[in-house]
C-alpha cells in the first residue's frame, strides 16, 4: 500500500502521514566500527602488505602502523557520527525509509531478516523486488520504542515484525 498524495500537481511529502523517528547510538557504533576495524581489517590489511610487498611491510613497519591508528582513531569516529547523527531510522505506518539506495521500503516488500555482526548487531532485511538489501543498524537508543512501533504498524505476517518478536 503507498501512501496518499494529497495534491496530484505538486510535489508529494515524503511522509505525509504519521512517522516515528529511532536514533542510533553514537557510542555503540563507533566502539563497534573500531572492534571491527581493529579484529578484523588491520590484520587483513597487515597480511596483505607482507604478502605482496614484504621488503615494504618490513621496511615501513611504523608508517603503515600509524597509518592504521589513523584510520580507526580519525575514521572510525566520522562513519560513527554520520551513521548515529546523519541517518535516522524513519519508521512509518506503510513502511521504513531506507538509504538512497534503498529508498522507502514498504512492509509487502520485505521476504527475510537475517542478523549480522559488523563490530555491531545488523539486521539485513532481503526485499523483494531491490537486489540491494535494507541494513538496519540495530545499536537504537530506543530498541523497545522500535520494536513496538513494529507491533504496531507492522502488517502480522512480516519478516521484520516477527524477527523482532523473537528477538525479544
Amino acid at each position: 500500500m503507498r501512501p496518499p498524495i494529497a495534491d496530484p500537481f505538486g510535489p508529494p511529502a515524503p511522509f505525509p502521514e504519521e512517522s516515528r523517528i529511532f536514533r542510533r547510538s553514537f557510542w555503540r557504533i563507533y566502539v563497534g566500527t573500531l572492534l571491527f576495524s581493529a579484529f578484523f581489517l588491520v590484520p587483513m590489511q597487515g597480511t596483505l602488505f607482507w604478502v605482496l610487498a614484504p621488503q615494504t611491510f618490513v621496511g615501513s613497519g611504523r608508517s603503515s602502523l600509524a597509518s592504521l591508528l589513523v584510520f580507526m582513531v580519525l575514521i572510525n569516529p566520522l562513519v560513527g557520527t554520520f551513521s548515529a547523527v546523519l541517518r535516522p531510522l524513519r519508521v512509518t505506518r506503510f513502511g521504513i525509509q531506507g538509504p538512497p539506495s534503498v529508498g522507502f521500503v514498504e512492509w509487502a516488500q520485505m521476504k527475510s531478516v537475517r542478523t549480522f555482526w559488523l563490530g555491531y548487531p545488523c539486521a539485513r532485511v532481503g526485499l523483494r523486488r531491490h537486489l540491494v538489501a535494507l541494513w538496519i543498524p540495530l545499536a537504537l537508543l530506543d530498541w523497545n520504542g522500535f520494536a513496538r512501533t513494529l507491533e504496531e504498524w507492522a502488517p502480522e505476517g512480516n519478516p521484520l515484525r516477527v524477527w523482532a518478536q523473537k528477538r525479544g
